[in-house]
């Protein structure tokens, strides 16, 4: 069932995509944004090697916390996925959990892709350390 749920969540969500006004402006801003983090770097750099006075501190611009530092495009899209949400539980615990799972269990590709979209299945058969991952 949850490998079911999951391929159609990826189906509807390549379709959407493959059509989305919507998502192709998004995925042409953030290449902008991408293409543009070397120069961010650079100046960055060389913001912190000159000497700030008091004056200089207040108007230097604050890091880049844009949503595209945070964007992945191979993540699914939130409307396609049961996941986030969870202040108590952040997508970098569950993808820390999911790389720990792959490298110490020999479970298929789709159970954790189904995790990814917050599908987990809890049943006796399932290895221990997918199902604590389950739980949280």
């Amino acid at each position: 069932m949850a490998r079911y749920i999951c391929a159609v969540l990826k189906n509807k969500e390549k379709k959407w995509r493959d059509s989305s006004a919507e998502w192709n402006r998004k995925i042409r801003q953030w290449t902008i944004w991408q293409s543009r983090q070397k120069d961010r770097e650079r100046l960055a750099e060389r913001q912190s090697r000159q000497k700030k006075d008091a004056d200089a501190a207040e108007t230097t611009p604050a890091s880049d916390y844009s949503w595209e530092s945070s964007f992945n495009p191979n993540d699914p899209s939130p409307q396609f996925s049961f996941a986030g949400g969870s202040a108590r539980y952040s997508k970098e615990e569950l993808e820390d959990d999911i790389k720990d799972l792959r490298r110490r269990t020999s479970l298929e590709d789709w159970a954790f892709e189904a995790l990814e979209r917050g599908i987990g299945v809890h049943h006796s058969g399932m290895n221990r350390n997918y199902r604590s991952v389950v739980e949280r």
